[in-house]
């Protein structure tokens, strides 16, 4: 594998490239302040900084989960944990302080990763306000319940913050504040000195993982016998482009690059707020959209939003490339349209003039950082207060994600009103084939699916749209 910086030694040549980072730093080098907690990214107690290196020459650090990361990802990379960011005088950084003067310290074991996360948020924040501290910590996990120890100590570093230059000049400030020590000074010359990878095509050799957050939740004690290639830090399987016509997204593009695509902004506004929910900041930072798509759940978000949408999946192989339908990429529970030679690179989306009139919902045990029971998603396009064309998705109610196509064909050419609503909510219940299972009863996610329907039109129909639904008491379709 290719070497890389461990805080600020040189390390290379190691033996298992797939082995998880966390166990080699806790096992191997001694390093413990990275907690071996539930090993599947939810918790946040093991998170560590990752840096690389941005084509401007600065280092772009970003929180991630090191029981999800396999050491072969690390290549060329600065892996930074908490003992990598203490002072060398063995004095406190402000981040700790702030921590111990709030009393935001009990039992300890969620300690290192809050301090990772607020550093990490010192490092990449921008408006430096209690929201954006707070959301900043959306991955970890305090089991002792002191959130309110940390919301008092992120808000004494609020002032620290609002003084900061842009991320890709803050670093010196930031060491001379005490947040990362000197030796964060020349890590992009000894980044840009290590020997690069090819990161170009052919893709082949070896199991092709994206981000492996869901690769590595399932395999943690097995590293994988297999070579693994990383396909995240390839440039030509990232970012989001736009012509007059169409998006185009890397499938190795990142789901906090997404949340961070002004393009996407724009044009897809209620997707940001999907986007916060798909799981949390050391989650997003190391998950990527081929990789959702290729795990085929049932009940991804990204593939319920991308269905509503339409989307392309672009598949490049030796031979070429051709292009398919989402819906179509789905054949059934766990199979894809992709053959063992070929990869997902990109996928993409027709545009449409001005914002797009989409929603996206979920129903899961909790609001944040669950996979959902259901979820649903639903496109509109209006002409003169009626559907022209509609495209109505869900998850959770079949072995695959899917485009509910009769019901969207029936809401072609209907009215934007409550008649339309409640009887597109039943038409898809009717349509969806779900079974029993730990997350509900088929029946009850026939209920869901129905309520979901219904919550999309309140959000994207006229202002009062629910007031004439025909609620009948048999729960029947009122209209036709």
């Amino acid at each position: 594998m290719q070497p890389f910086l461990l805080n600020d030694e040189f390390v290379a040549g190691l033996p298992q490239p797939t082995r998880p980072v966390l166990a080699w730093l806790r096992e191997d080098r001694r390093l413990t302040a990275a907690k071996d907690a539930c090993r599947e990214g939810e918790c946040g107690a093991c998170a560590v900084l990752l840096g690389a290196l941005e084509p401007g020459g600065w280092v772009r650090y970003r929180l991630v989960n090191s029981c999800l990361l396999p050491l072969t990802a690390v290549g060329g990379h600065h892996l930074v944990t908490l003992e990598g960011v203490n002072r060398p005088d063995d004095q406190l950084t402000p981040v700790q302080q702030a921590l111990v003067d709030e009393g935001a310290i009990q039992c300890g074991f969620c300690t290192p990763g809050v301090v990772m996360g607020l550093t990490d948020w010192l490092l990449n924040g921008l408006r430096f306000d209690r929201e954006e501290g707070i959301a900043a910590l959306d991955g970890q996990f305090c089991r002792c319940t002191g959130y309110q120890g940390i919301k008092r100590a992120l808000t004494r570093l609020l002032p620290l913050g609002a003084g900061l230059p842009p991320p890709e000049t803050r670093l010196g400030a930031l060491i001379a504040a005490g947040v990362v020590p000197g030796s964060f000074i020349g890590i992009a010359e000894r980044l840009a000195g290590l020997p690069r990878p090819e990161r170009t095509l052919p893709i082949t050799g070896g199991l092709l993982v994206g981000g492996g957050t869901d690769l590595f939740a399932h395999s943690w004690s097995r590293p994988s016998p297999q070579r693994l290639v990383m396909l995240a830090d390839r440039p030509e399987l990232r970012g989001v482009t736009a012509t007059a016509e169409r998006f185009r997204i890397g499938a190795a593009t990142t789901v906090e690059e997404l949340l961070e695509s002004p393009l996407l902004a724009e044009r897809i506004p209620h997707l940001h707020q999907v986007l916060e929910r798909f799981g949390g900041t050391p989650v997003r930072d190391r998950a990527t959209l081929g990789g959702n798509l290729v795990n085929a759940s049932p009940i991804g978000d990204l593939s319920v939003c991308l269905l509503a949408l339409a989307a392309e999946v672009v598949v490049d192989s030796p031979m070429g490339t051709r292009q398919v339908p989402l819906a179509r990429f789905f054949l059934g529970y766990k199979r894809l349209d992709l053959h063992p030679d070929e990869w997902v690179a990109a996928v993409e989306l027709a545009l449409t003039p001005g914002p797009t009139r989409f929603h996206f919902e979920k129903v899961a045990h909790r609001e944040y950082l669950d996979v959902a029971a259901v979820n649903s998603a639903l496109y509109l396009d209006l002409a003169d207060g009626a559907i022209r064309r509609a495209r109505l998705s869900a998850g959770g109610v079949a072995p695959t994600p899917v485009c509910l196509e009769d019901t969207s064909a029936w809401l072609a050419g209907r009215p934007l009103d409550g008649a339309t609503a409640w009887s597109a909510a039943h038409r898809a219940r009717q349509e969806a084939s779900p079974i029993d299972d730990v997350r509900g009863s088929a029946e009850y996610k026939g209920l869901l699916l129905r309520q979901l329907v219904l919550a999309h039109f309140q959000a994207l129909g006229p202002e009062g749209i629910n007031a004439d639904w025909p609620l009948t008491p048999n729960g029947g379709e009122a209209t036709t």
